[in-house]
């Protein structure tokens, strides 16, 4: 999927990839999702679980999941397939 490769390659290009450290119960992991009832892109953090609204990427902060969201929504609504 073309939009997954672009969003990919902007947090690439931006220095925005993270490897989250699953045993790692105080670190926060940052991820991306649709709020339907709201009808946008919205950010949330977990600790210790993965989280299947996650599609494709955590961050290690809010700042770097707004940024996707800021820069990427187009793509974003592709991927989630929203309007």
């Amino acid at each position: 999927m073309k939009a997954i490769v672009r969003v990919k390659k902007y947090i690439h290009e931006n220095n925005l990839e993270f490897k989250p450290d699953w045993k790692d119960r105080d670190q926060r992991k940052y991820y991306i999702y649709y709020n339907n009832l709201d009808n946008e892109f919205e950010w949330d953090a977990s600790s210790y679980d993965k989280r299947g609204d996650a599609l494709f990427y955590y961050f290690k902060s809010s700042q770097d999941s707004r940024k996707v969201i800021t820069n990427c929504k187009e793509d974003l609504k592709i991927i989630y397939d929203v309007k």
